[in-house]
């Protein structure tokens, strides 16, 4: 009988030293391919509406935590600059997961400033309505539009809106300032509303309307209810300007929670009088 030679110890050696670098490639291209998908997956918004403590912590870091946002002193320029940053840091990801856009073309206090912003509605639309919030001065639209983001994440709308931000700098026709920072060639402004702070604390918000507008507004606060709210401004503007209300003597909870029901009206006057 001849006998049956058992594999030598340097032989599975060999092969475990040949078979171990082709796993390794393997592992390696795995984790890639998952790691490109994650990325892919981090650039979609996730779904969520913004809720009571979330936007209260926003107000909080925004009208108590940094209290100047202006040219005028150092503080006042360190305050603008972890403004732009933290609604940067809050809208893309792993927060709520938009991409943002950025320009940074405009000089103030010896430093660049961006202008960012998200598109939070219909993807690749080629007209465009614009919300319009500068980041200095007050940080209640900044707090206010860090949550309409994440609103639009689960009420989507069929419309083009892109969310700004920009500089406390905007000289001239806000149309044309703001369109040159955010617009594209192929796109068209539809419609700018402008949101701003300093809006009495008894109301949602002050409004000053386009002649354009002005019937669609009245008629959208009566049907909806929301007569009472507001105070809307006799005279006419080039676009759209909503001043929100302050939180005056009020709980912050409570200017939160006001907040959050101006939201609903926000989306309903880009869809009218968008039109």
């Amino acid at each position: 009988m001849s006998e049956t030679k058992e594999p030598s110890k340097v032989s599975g050696i060999k092969i475990t030293l040949a078979v171990i670098p082709a796993l390794l490639i393997v592992s390696i291209i795995i984790a890639l391919y998952l790691g490109a998908n994650e990325e892919q997956e981090k650039q979609k918004p996730r779904e969520g509406d913004v809720t009571i403590p979330e936007l209260a912590d926003f107000l909080e870091k925004l009208n108590h935590r940094i209290v100047e946002r202006s040219f005028g002193s150092d503080e006042g320029v360190r305050g603008l600059k972890q403004t732009w940053s933290m609604i940067q840091g809050t809208l893309e990801p792993p927060n709520l997961g938009y991409e943002v856009f950025k320009k940074v073309e405009d000089i103030a206090a010896g430093k660049l400033w961006p202008t960012l912003w998200v598109n939070v509605g219909a993807a690749e639309p080629k007209e465009i309505n614009v919300i319009a919030v500068p980041y200095g001065v007050s940080g209640t639209p900044v707090a206010f539009s860090l949550g309409l983001a994440e609103y639009y994440t689960m009420h989507k709308s069929k419309k083009g809106i892109r969310i700004a931000f920009y500089p406390p700098l905007l000289e001239g026709d806000p149309k044309s300032w703001i369109w040159e920072r955010i617009g594209k060639e192929e796109e068209s402004l539809e419609s700018l509303l402008i949101l701003e702070g300093g809006g009495s604390p008894l109301n949602w918000a002050d409004i000053k309307t386009t002649e354009k507008s002005a019937d669609i507004l009245d008629q959208l606060v009566s049907k909806k209810g929301w007569a009472g709210n507001f105070k809307i401004a006799d005279e006419r503007a080039g676009e759209i300007h909503v001043a929100l209300g302050e939180q005056g003597k009020s709980q912050i909870v409570n200017h939160a929670e006001r907040l959050i029901r101006m939201m609903s009206v926000m989306k309903a006057l880009l869809e009218q009088t968008g039109k």
